[in-house]
């Protein structure tokens, strides 16, 4: 991927479980894990592991804590606020592997913008 890409481009790419390098080749291992290899070009998937824990977080906290803060602050109804909780867990697990690689991509993009190479 060229340094001018756009986030949005990676966003795209890394949803669409492609390698953000070849955007060939398939990076999930099933539901719940990322290949450490590209088996279309052979690039590391995670350059630096670990560096995208931030971006992970991120997106756990504003797609699915968040919502259920403002149903606590708003008073919503427990039924309904258990049932919105056992919801978006399980929304949480079934996305495992497209949220790391939206948090690979989101750090991939940081790093070819501002030149961090480790």
């Amino acid at each position: 991927m060229t340094p001018k890409s756009s986030l949005l481009n990676y966003i795209l790419i890394s949803l669409k479980g492609l390698c953000l390098d070849c955007q060939q080749g398939n990076i999930t291992d099933g539901r719940f894990r990322l290949k450490e290899y590209c088996q279309a070009c052979g690039s590391k998937v995670e350059r630096n592991s670990g560096d995208s824990w931030a971006f992970l977080i991120f997106i756990d906290r504003s797609v699915f804590l968040f919502p259920l803060i403002v149903a606590l602050f708003f008073r919503l109804n427990l039924k309904v606020f258990i049932v919105s909780a056992v919801i978006m867990t399980i929304c949480l697990t079934l996305s495992t592997s497209k949220r790391l690689s939206l948090s690979i991509a989101i750090e991939r993009w940081l790093s070819s913008k501002f030149k961090f190479e480790g």
